[in-house]
């Protein structure tokens, strides 16, 4: 990724950026609208959060709406998938997420869903 990008995104910000992409470039396909080769980005030239905003802007509203709707239900299932499988959408999608950023990103929505249910169990002892 685009080390400038990292230094002003807190990790959060950065995974959740990263995470719409994919979902973004997912429902577009899925739409079966181009992403003009918007997805395509190296490693270094990735901009978290760019080909989201990118593809939006090139929609019409009727589009927008209806790839906002699936991107955003689709960041849910991107959320639980193990460190491989996000890599490999990432890839499927043209953006190069290295393995180790895949885990930093899975562990971070793992540690998350934990604490959730870390509250809640603790509620229902109290």
């Amino acid at each position: 990724m685009n080390t400038e990008t990292l230094e002003r995104l807190s990790p959060t910000q950065l995974y959740h950026r990263v995470l719409l992409d994919i979902a973004t470039a997912a429902a577009a396909s899925a739409l079966g609208t181009s992403t003009n080769g918007a997805a395509r980005a190296t490693e270094e030239s990735y901009v978290p959060g760019r080909l989201r905003e990118s593809l939006l802007a090139e929609c019409d509203e009727g589009m927008r709406r209806r790839l906002s709707s699936l991107a955003n239900s689709a960041v849910a299932a991107l959320a639980m998938q193990g460190p491989d499988n996000l890599a490999q959408s990432a890839r499927k999608h043209g953006i190069d997420l290295s393995a180790e950023e895949a885990l930093q990103i899975s562990e971070h929505f793992e540690a998350k869903r934990n604490a959730v249910l870390s509250y809640q169990r603790g509620r229902e002892l109290s």
